[in-house]
């Protein structure tokens, strides 16, 4: 479908440059938990290492990317790592399931960005308006000297 493909164009983008990444499909491309990993980290930068990941640790790649994704950017656990290490490639999660969980993203993103400007504008003591993700100054009122 026109979303689908939407979405793995999406999470390709998101994830260029990211080792041992290949966003083919919503199915087999993220079982090893990197890929979450990686679009993660694009959207909040440092707060996975993924460096320190390896491909033959997916379940622990998969509870850190859920948690991470639930703790710091409000998405909600809708999958689970277990499933994905289903014996039973029937009862993994289908691509419907992974898609319905990556459309959450670009709304965290949106928000996680928004309040870092707005974190970014109140430390820096400016009064403006964000505008297309700069801060625009206001204008100031000519000061009369009495």
């Amino acid at each position: 479908s026109g979303l689908r493909q939407k979405v793995i164009e999406w999470v390709r983008l998101k994830t260029e440059g990211y080792p041992g990444i290949n966003i083919v499909d919503l199915s087999t491309s993220f079982e090893d938990g990197l890929a979450f990993c990686a679009l993660i980290n694009a959207i909040y930068p440092g707060l996975i290492d993924y460096a320190q990941l390896t491909p033959s640790r997916a379940n622990d790649n998969l509870r850190l990317a859920f948690s991470a994704a639930a703790q710091y950017l409000g998405i909600p656990a809708l999958l689970d790592a277990a499933d994905f290490m289903n014996a039973d490639p029937n009862c993994r999660p289908d691509e419907r399931c992974i898609m319905a969980y990556l459309l959450q993203f670009p709304g965290a993103e949106k928000r996680f960005r928004d309040a870092m400007l707005a974190h970014q504008h109140q430390q820096s003591g400016h009064t403006g308006a964000v505008q297309g993700g700069e801060i625009m100054p206001q204008p100031t009122q000519p000061t009369r000297n009495p």
